[in-house]
């Protein structure tokens, strides 16, 4: 008993103090009363002194970049985290130059990647490469060593073949719908220099006779003694640019729809003019980082000569949304936005600042994943090109199987011998309409010749002659020639070579039946990722120039750049930056508040509150203000407004009630 009433005694004595302690504390948060009743407004009124202290910082853009830093932050772990299901890159990654060879790719597999993703459903194919020039003609073999046959056996070798690489990318793009190439705006172009007087003098030219030929104004220049003979290569390039700014006038607007944005331009760098003339759309990919070299806004308008032009990634997700409504997209501008309107109704009302810059809401899905590898969104330009690499395949068995068959039939079967040589003169004709008509393309625009489609169909009806001459010389060879091997030597050598070169023809056959086989299983595989997709083709290799810094990665592909406009624009996913007179209405709220507690409570329990109202306003601005709302507001500025406050307040205090 005697136990129980002293463990009672213990347990009111604890309660006492317990009681005294949190007595003690409340009172410490009662104001109290000063010496002198002006003293908790004075420690107010330098409180907001404070304040106003860091509200000029501000307005002197001191705290810029700590916003965007703590911006960059929220994009980092408060932005969106989804994956844009209708993108799908195709990265020219370290695997692909692995695979075809270093950069720059002939432009053949270019065309041959473009045509495999039409072919595979792409709704859209974004060719995000610059190609202002033309490309050589390049020269390859007919016909190779193949599943390690020597070529020896053969008596016939084909001359190379002449590759108008620029000729096939511009058959494909005509032939693929929906193919976008950018352009790039220059805005510090020599003013003065050779290139650029005779640039202007082209343009001239150019703006009286759209179609008049790169030898007439030649001929112009050195009339006016504008170009000497050593010029003419800057004559060459003036005149297909000039050509190519023509033929993408069709993607710009006249300066008046967008009159209310302050708009940079420059020189317009477009697409090779055979590109610029058949392609579907053509944007710019102009980039230019915030004061501290990271990417975050994107000008969605620029100025090229006397005309607008939209910027590459709102021409793809313009014209992905028109498309659902069957016609064309709409742009125009206010201050403060850039409006799309499409056809079926459907608009995007995108914020911009006064020059039309968009501030990017970034995806982490759009590139690297936590383990820093590439997200699902990607797959290697080789996984595409290995289709065309197969067709390839055949293309140099076909002319494999011809030579082989053309040294079974010498002095054998003179009808096969024939139809090889006619089949070789209309080849050769072709090839020579085909340079002719390239040439013609870039430099004489009023004389270009029709596609050769009548040696292109005499071809086809020649092959089918060699196909049954040759089926026919074929059984002739196995029951003639090949019937049985003879015991002569010299004739059993000459038996063995006819053997050999036989075998090789079953083995081309039987390789091609698979190639084919192969090539249909690539496409099936690659129709469940590419069916329906806006297929950006771009540069992500580690040796690439095209990278640039932002908020989520230091090393972004230009390419996904594109994608995070595109998929914003898609999904109707903007960042809003907070009216000026928010930001500002918010530092001074923040100040205040924080003076208001130091000048009237103790020291520690003032720090504590303040601590928790930054805690509170940096959550609450993150989480519901930025990933919610969607809103860019200030809060470095309202957190150093609070820090000031409560330092001068203390100090204020500390040297006259505090010490008194």
């Amino acid at each position: 008993m005697d136990r129980q009433s002293g463990d009672i005694s213990n347990s009111k004595g604890f309660a006492d103090k317990v009681l005294r302690v949190l007595s003690i504390f409340f009172r410490s948060l009662r104001p109290r009363r000063s010496s002198k009743a002006s003293r908790p407004g004075l420690s107010f009124l330098l409180g907001l002194a404070g304040t106003a202290i860091v509200l000029a910082a501000h307005f002197a853009s001191l705290d810029r970049r700590a916003e965007l830093h703590a911006l960059d932050l929220r994009l980092q772990y408060a932005a969106s985290r989804a994956e844009p299901e209708n993108i799908l890159h195709v990265d020219i990654d370290d695997a692909s130059l692995n695979e075809l060879g270093r950069w720059p790719w002939p432009r053949e597999t270019l065309a041959g990647i473009v045509e495999v993703l039409g072919e595979c459903g792409a709704k859209t194919i974004v060719l995000d490469i610059i190609l202002p020039e033309p490309q050589k003609v390049r020269y390859v073999d007919a016909a190779g060593e193949v599943y390690g046959y020597s070529d020896s056996a053969l008596i016939h070798q084909a001359p190379p073949v002449p590759v108008f690489d620029d000729a096939i990318l511009t058959r494909t793009i005509r032939q693929t719908p929906n193919v976008f190439l950018p352009m790039y705006i220059d805005s510090v172009a020599a003013v003065g220099s050779p290139q650029s007087v005779i640039d202007s003098r082209v343009a001239a030219l150019l703006k009286a006779d759209p179609q008049v030929s790169f030898s007439a104004v030649i001929a112009a220049l050195h009339a006016n003694a504008v170009a000497e003979v050593n010029e003419t290569e800057l004559a060459a390039r003036a005149y297909l640019r000039r050509r190519a700014v023509l033929a993408v006038e069709r993607f710009g607007m006249p300066p008046g729809q967008v009159g209310d944005l302050s708009l940079r331009g420059g020189e317009i760098i477009p697409p090779l003019v055979p590109f610029a003339r058949v392609m579907d759309g053509c944007g710019y990919v102009t980039f230019r980082p915030d004061e501290d070299g990271i990417v975050r806004r994107i000008p969605l308008l620029a100025r090229g000569g006397e005309l607008i032009y939209p910027q590459f990634a709102l021409t793809v997700a313009g014209n992905s949304l028109a498309r659902r409504g069957g016609g064309k997209v709409n742009i125009s501008t206010d201050a403060s936005t850039v409006t799309l309107s499409c056809p079926d109704g459907t608009t995007r009302v995108i914020p911009v600042d006064r020059e039309g810059r968009m501030l990017i809401n970034w995806s982490r899905g759009t590139w690297l994943d936590t383990a820093g590898r590439p997200g699902e969104i990607h797959i290697s330009a080789a996984a595409v090109a290995a289709v065309w690499q197969q067709r390839q395949r055949l293309a140099s068995n076909r002319n494999l199987m011809r030579l082989t068959q053309l040294t079974l039939a010498q002095g054998r079967c003179d009808e096969l011998e024939k139809l090889f040589a006619e089949a070789d003169e209309l080849y050769h004709k072709r090839i020579a309409a085909e340079r002719g008509r390239y040439i013609a393309m870039l430099y004489d625009p009023a004389n270009i010749p029709p596609r050769p489609t009548d040696l292109i169909a005499a071809e086809a009806r020649i092959e089918g002659r060699i196909e049954t001459a040759a089926a026919a010389f074929r059984k002739e060879l196995d029951e003639f020639y090949l019937a049985q091997r003879p015991s002569d030597p010299q004739a059993g050598k000459q038996y063995d070579k006819l053997a050999a070169l036989r075998d090789r023809l079953d083995c081309i056959r039987r390789a091609n039946a698979k190639i084919k086989r192969d090539i249909a299983d690539y496409k099936t595989r690659l129709r469940k990722e590419i069916d329906g997709k806006i297929c950006i083709i771009g540069s992500t290799s580690t040796g690439a120039a095209d990278f640039v810094p932002t908020p989520l990665w230091t090393r972004t592909p230009g390419v996904v750049v594109h994608s995070n406009i595109i998929r914003a624009i898609l999904t109707d996913d903007f960042l809003r930056v907070a009216p000026a007179a928010l930001d500002i209405l918010v530092i001074l709220v923040a100040g205040a508040l924080v003076a208001l507690l130091a000048s009237r409570w103790p020291v520690f329990p003032a720090a504590v509150a303040a601590i928790l109202l930054a805690g509170g306003y940096a959550a609450f601005n993150a989480m519901v203000v930025f990933a919610i709302w969607k809103v860019w507001l200030v809060v470095a500025a309202p957190l150093a407004a609070m820090l000031a406050s409560f330092l001068v307040v203390t100090a204020y205090r500390q040297f006259t009630e505090e010490r008194a």
